[in-house]
């Protein structure tokens, strides 16, 4: 059974819709993780703020006792303790954040170098597949 040689334009097509399904599928890989990265850069503030929020009521104010004057020295210390929560879910935030931007821009120059790849090769092929009408 002999089969009859397919037109350069089917390679052609053939081959730029392979190169468009592997793109868009490594695209989709390395976007996976980026929604979650967006997430934590958003909460991680609020989480550390909630944390501030909760060890100043727990620790700093209840251990008074009622007695706000006799506790003006330890209330210092108290603060700078509960403020530690609401500067790490800042630092949490901000590095997950640039690492969110950072990852985005490598993924859109991928992108960009993929469709040139693509075009490349489809260039490549019209120029040695032999022109038959």
């Amino acid at each position: 059974m002999s089969s009859a040689p397919a037109r350069p334009s089917a390679v052609l097509e053939f081959v730029g819709l392979a190169a468009s399904r592997a793109a868009a599928s490594a695209h989709k890989d390395m976007k996976s993780g980026l929604s979650s990265l967006a997430s934590i850069s958003l909460t991680a503030m609020m989480v550390g703020l909630l944390g501030t929020t909760a060890q100043m009521i727990t620790h700093t104010f209840y251990s008074c006792g009622g007695s706000w004057s006799s506790c003006d020295a330890p209330i210092g210390g108290r603060l700078s303790g509960a403020l530690g929560l609401g500067a790490f879910g800042l630092f949490v935030s901000v590095f997950s954040y640039c690492s969110y931007r950072y990852l985005s821009r490598r993924i859109e120059a991928f992108d960009l170098e993929m469709k040139v790849v693509q075009l490349d090769l489809l260039n490549h092929l019209s120029l040695r597949l032999p022109n038959r009408h």
